[in-house]
């Protein structure tokens, strides 16, 4: 962990790491990390973060680990990941909306969870605690059906893309 950065408990128990393995300084750095990142991100021809509230928790995250470390204007970009995101929550409430499909409320707001995004579109929800790169990986496949109509990543193909999202006219 980089110093001064408080790990908080609540966040823990989400991600089932411990403070031990969180602050063992034989793992990877943030700097290498994020340099890394941004390296395999590079080269490819569109560079917009897409998952379930990138724009609101990953992304602002990820734009004050470049800044601290310096690698903000990388590759001289003038921010290589932007400002805009695309957000699976979105694109499933879209696509109940354009094809009149309800969707679940809670306290005069949608309940659309990722749980409930994976479900929907014919996959098991999300292990527990979360693991980010697993997540990553659910989150593409889950772009994939509902922008698609189709799968993608051949480990999910044993769970078959739900007719009403396979055959739907219009996509969110």
């Amino acid at each position: 962990m980089d110093e001064g950065i408080k790990v908080e408990d609540s966040a823990l128990e989400i991600n089932g790491f411990t403070k031990e393995q969180v602050n063992n300084p034989l793992t990877q750095g943030l700097d290498h990390l994020m340099l890394d990142y941004v390296t395999w991100a590079y080269p490819e021809p569109v560079i917009t973060l897409s998952g379930e509230n990138v724009g609101h928790f990953d992304l602002p995250g990820i734009k004050v680990s470049l800044e601290k470390h310096g690698l903000k204007d990388v590759f001289g970009l003038k921010d290589i990941f932007g400002h805009r995101s695309r957000d699976l929550h979105t694109t499933v409430l879209n696509f109940h909306d354009l094809n009149a499909i309800p969707y679940p409320m809670k306290d005069k707001h949608d309940d659309i969870s990722l749980d409930y995004a994976l479900k929907f579109l014919g996959m098991e929800t999300e292990s527990k605690p979360h693991n980010a790169h697993m997540g990553a990986i659910l989150e593409v496949e889950g772009f994939s059906r509902i922008m698609r109509g189709v799968g993608l990543i051949e480990e999910f193909k044993r769970y078959p893309v739900p007719e009403v999202v396979a055959k739907a006219r219009v996509r969110g």
